[in-house]
Formats: C-alpha cells, structure tokens, sequence
C-alpha cells in the first residue's frame, strides 16, 4: 500500500500570510489624509461661523444695552428740571436808582441784589447814593439827604440757573433732568429739599441728576481728555443774584474724546453731593466710537456747532452768554453709538476705518427728539383753599382812615385779601368788608366814622375756599395828623383859564395839599409803636374852607 505525500506545513502556513503593498498603503493614507482634511476644513468653518456669530451677537447686544441706557437718559433731557419756571410773586423787581421820584407803594430791590424787595412807605426823591439796606423782616430805612422811606418786604425769589444740555461737545455730552420723578413720590415726585431755599423754593434735579456720557481707551496712556461745564451744585443751591456765588466749574479728566484709540468703555458719569463728578460707572467694552449732533430744529436741517461747557453764569452781572443761549436753542440731538468685536478678523476688512481696519463692527443711531428742550415748568397753582393769614398792625391817626398790615396766608395760592372791620364787637359776623387786592397792606375807609375802636381781621380768598385771621387788632380811629397849610393861591382875574369868575365872585385856587406836618404826622399802632405819614393817603378825606 503506498503512503500519500503530506504538504509541509510550514509552506501552507507561509501562502495564508499575503498582506498590503507598499502603493496600497500609500494610496489608503492619503485617501484618509484627504476625508481628514475635509472633515477639518468643515469643522473651523463652522467653528469661525460659529464663533462670529457669537462675537457678533455679544456685540451687538453690548452695543444695545449701552445705546438703550443712553437713549433713554438723552430722551429726558430737560425733564422737569425747572418745575416752577419763573416764580410768580416777586421776581424782576427793578433796582432802586438814584435821583428818582418813588411814590407810596413802589417796590425795588438794591442794586447789587441782596435777596430782599423793599416797598415805599414815604413818598420822594430819592438821594444820590443807596441807604445801608437792611434785612430784618419789616425793617425800615430812612435814605440819607431825602425824606424817602424804605420797609422790607420780604424774600426775592429768582430763576434757576440750571441748563438742560451742559455740555455740548461732540464726542461727549453732560445732561440734566428729574431722572428720579416715578422713583421718588414720597418727595413730591423728585424734590430736592436739601437743595431748596428761600431764593430757590422748588428743586428738582439733584447734582447726581447731572450726567455725562463719554468713552475711556483701553488704552491708559490715550486718556488724556478733559470735560470741563458749569453748574450750581452746591447745597442749598447758592447761585442767585442775594450774595450768592457764580456756578462751580465741575471737570471729567481721563477720558478720551478723540474716538481714534478703540476698543473703548462706554462710562456715565454723575455729581457727588460735594461738587466733583464720582468715578463713573461702565456700561459697555469694546466700543468703536460715539458722536453726537446737535439741531435748532426737529427736522435735523440747522445743525450748530458743538460749544462744549463754556458759559458761567454770574448773579453779580446776570448777563447771558453765548454759549448759553446756544446751548438752549437746541430742539435735537442725533446720536451715533458705533460696537466693535473684541478680536480682529484677519479675514475681513473694514472698507472706511482706517483705525480698526479687521475689526467688524454694528452701528446704532438715532434722532432723538426730547419732548422737553426748551421748554421750563409753572408753578403749580394749589389747588386746596388757603391759610388763614395773620393780622399784624393797626395805624390810626388819619382822618378816617386805618392803615392795616398783615402776614401772608401760609399756604395756597390767594387771590386777594379782604380787610373785615366792625365797630360793634370783635366776635361775631363782621358787618364791614373792603378789597385789597393781593397786597399785604392797605388804607381802610370805607364806613369808618372816627372816635371810636374798631375791630379788624384779614381774610385770605382763591377760588377754593377762604380763611380769616384768627386773632383780631383794634385801634380808635381819631384823626391826629394835621395836613400842611395850602400855598400859591391863585385868584380871578389872573390868566388861568380855570379861574375866570362869575359875575359878583371872586375864584379862589391852590395846588391840592398831599403832605401833614412834620409836628404831627405820626399815626399810632395797636402793637404800641408809631408810623410817620407824612405823604396823606390817597383815600384819605380833605377838606378846605
């Protein structure tokens, strides 16, 4: 039997060993390389325009939460930052001027202003030079070389000085306004008592209602600009012509305003209590630029050249410059808020900036129109009836004639004043009743018969109500001036026309006597004192035989 051949193992091991070829594992590494590549190039495509669109939402969402703040606080410029306008009552007194006849009743002020009106209770020329006036509530001042007479008469109050655009600059802008009108009802709606005074009643913007906007670099060594405006800041504000003081220079230093070193933050700054502007707040990174405009009018056609903050107002001169009287003109401001990505784009090239060449960029701009430039407050008229006001005094010595005074009604606004007399009782109705007007004085003389007492009050009326005094002043009405004696009697026969008699008459006439004598010309006062009349009222009764 013949044994068949075995195959060696070792040869068919060897034939079951086949592998690549060098080609095949070339030409394998670089169909992989390539898919590689592919799938790279999609993968930083998709990464770039992912990440610019990150870039580009975060800058545009930077960009419109600092336009928005912006915006908001340019719309209320001017807001409500003069709430009582020019105040009614005595406001514009004219000063009181040498060598010139005054009559009872005229009111000025002195020159310079010290605060206070002073009404004429003595009829005259005045002299050559103004008396030492004084402040005292009531005081009296004889002018020196004239027989006119001065009585204080209270509190001058004056127009704020306030602007609505402090500073008007190109690349910045300072602003004022009742930021704080709905924050703050518990103060009638953003009143600033600290600020108020008797000159200032009715304060509206504090100093961190002053703000300003402008940009710093990232850069430190480029923020060498200053912004510089004037504004009354003190507290009480002390800006009036009463002794006060011209408006405080307030400067914003390390800011930028050239708009050629980006990436800049975007600050607001306001005022401290003490004067100086805080460190201000950041509202946004990486801006590119900021410009305002300004216009005369809506339409954005009259456009004016940016004045900055030039133009301090002084009390002792009160004289209006021109760049305040610019400042106030203006009726729109167009603002131009330009965002830039934090990083270059080497890919991109901006085709007009030749600063931030690869830097993309989204502009916000807007004309904005706020309803209040231009415009000041009213005093607001109350609505409520007013106080009851206080009778002072009560003169008697002219011929049945009562010289009254009394303190204002403390609240409300009167309309007039009337003067209730009776001769019956203090208490009671009141069977008498004259009109006097709006004054705080008056010559009573209707009804009044004389060697007797009187009984006055003071009512205070407006068209919600009245009050009357509570207390009471009697005086005896007797007639204790004596009038000077006529002078330059006339007769007929001359050649006045006026005098031409009647047959079998003779007319006689002389210049109508206005003044007592100085020997008796004091009327007597309930509170004990005395008050010179030497010019005789103008209701007082004269007769002549």
């Amino acid at each position: 039997m013949e044994t068949p051949m075995l195959e060696p193992i070792r040869a068919r091991g060897r034939s079951g060993e086949r592998g690549f070829t060098l080609t095949e594992v070339i030409v394998s590494m670089a169909i992989f390389t390539i898919i590689f590549l592919a799938a790279l190039l999609i993968w930083d495509r998709s990464n770039r325009i992912f990440k610019q669109g990150v870039e580009s939402g975060d800058m545009q969402q930077n960009t419109r939460i600092a336009f928005d703040q912006l915006m908001s606080d340019v719309r209320m410029t001017g807001f409500d930052h003069d709430r009582d306008g020019r105040p009614f009552g005595m406001l514009g007194i004219a000063p009181w001027q040498p060598n010139t006849t005054y009559v009872l009743g005229n009111v000025v002020q002195p020159d310079p202003p010290n605060g206070h009106a002073y009404v004429n209770i003595q009829s005259g020329t005045s002299g050559g030079s103004q008396p030492a006036w004084p402040e005292g509530s009531g005081d009296i001042v004889t002018e020196t070389a004239s027989t006119v007479r001065w009585q204080e008469k209270g509190i001058l109050q004056y127009q704020q000085p306030d602007e609505q655009i402090e500073h008007m600059g190109a690349t910045a802008v300072t602003l004022r306004g009742n930021l704080d009108y709905e924050l703050d009802a518990a103060t009638d709606n953003g009143r600033e008592p600290a600020l108020e005074s008797e000159y200032f009643p009715v304060v509206t913007t504090g100093n961190d209602e002053i703000v300003t906007y402008a940009l710093k670099s990232a850069d430190a060594s480029k923020n060498t600009g200053k912004i510089g405006f004037f504004a009354d800041v003190a507290i009480p504000r002390n800006s009036h012509p009463a002794s006060g003081t011209k408006e405080s220079l307030v400067e914003i230093t390390g800011v930028d305003l050239t708009n050629q070193n980006p990436p800049y933050t975007l600050y607001r700054y306001t005022v401290k209590a003490d004067g100086t502007p805080d460190a201000g707040t950041p509202l946004a990174d990486n801006i590119r630029s900021l410009n305002f405009r300004y216009f005369r009018d809506t339409g954005g056609t009259d456009e004016v050249a940016p004045v900055l903050g030039a133009g301090q107002y002084d009390p002792l001169t009160g004289a209006e410059t021109v760049e305040r009287q610019t400042r106030r003109e203006i009726r729109a401001i167009h603002v131009n808020l330009v965002g830039m990505n934090p990083q270059p784009d080497p890919a991109y090239t901006h085709p007009t900036d030749l600063v931030a060449t690869k830097h993309r960029q989204y502009q916000l701009e807007s004309m904005v129109i706020p309803r209040n430039l231009g415009r000041r407050g009213m005093k607001e008229l109350s609505v409520t009836e007013p106080g009851a006001p206080v009778i002072e005094n009560v003169c008697c010595g002219s011929c049945d004639v009562v010289y009254v005074t009394w303190l204002p009604s403390p609240k409300g606004d009167v309309l007039s004043y009337n003067v209730l007399y009776d001769d019956d009782s203090p208490f009671g109705g009141y069977t008498y009743l004259q009109d006097a007007g709006a004054n705080l004085e008056g010559y009573i003389q209707k009804s009044i018969t004389p060697d007797k007492t009187w009984y006055f009050r003071v009512q205070a009326i407006n068209q919600y109500g009245y009050a009357t005094s509570a207390d009471y002043k009697s005086g005896f009405v007797i007639n204790r001036t004596t009038p000077e004696a006529p002078a330059f009697l006339a007769a007929s026969g001359g050649t006045d026309p006026m005098l031409v008699a009647e047959p079998n008459q003779i007319r006689v006439g002389w210049p109508e006597v206005t003044t007592n004598k100085d020997s008796a010309k004091l009327l007597t006062c309930a509170d004990g004192s005395t008050r010179e009349q030497k010019v005789m009222p103008g209701n007082e009764r004269r007769y002549y035989r």
